[in-house]
């Protein structure tokens, strides 16, 4: 396996992680759980931040 193969599996679960927590936040803000759409909303903006400092690296080489 070659290390840009690595690359686009890991990008791609990354992708996949971060749908579904915004599917879960939409979920518990439509059924009122406000506790745990605070907490998706948290690791959603993480999650955007990692991203974008991985991009940014990326870019970078």
């Amino acid at each position: 396996m070659t290390q840009d193969s690595s690359r686009r599996r890991l990008a791609l679960i990354a992708l996949i992680g971060i749908a579904v927590l915004f599917i879960v936040e939409c979920v518990a803000v439509a059924s009122g759980q406000i506790v745990l759409a605070s907490a998706c909303a948290a690791l959603f903006l993480v999650a955007w931040f990692v991203v974008r400092a991985v991009l940014g690296r990326a870019a970078k080489r």
